[in-house]
């Protein structure tokens, strides 16, 4: 059985459940900023075209990482409500 990889609840494959993608990119100078691409595919075409020339030892996790994860409906809309986790007790 599949498993809602935030709380771990188990998933059917007939239960309604999310794929969530966080996709981090480093910023330098104005290269990354909000709003100018219309979808997702474009930013990242825009960001790879930008990074010509730039060695590929610098082009690593700490500029890009991308991860996913598949999230129960419980779980989507808390992520929804407070996507950063700006409500958490351990948050500075």
């Amino acid at each position: 059985m599949t498993r809602c990889d935030r709380c771990g609840a188990g998933l059917s494959p007939t239960d309604v459940a999310y794929h969530v993608w966080i996709w981090v990119v480093a910023r330098v100078g104005e290269e990354v900023r909000e709003g100018p691409w219309s979808s997702l595919e474009e930013a990242v075409a825009d960001v790879s075209s930008r990074r010509q020339g730039v060695p590929e030892e610098l082009v690593a996790s700490d500029v890009h990482a991308a991860r996913s994860f598949l999230v129960c409906v419980s779980c989507k809309e808390r992520l929804l409500a407070d996507p950063l986790g700006a409500g958490h007790p351990h948050h500075d």
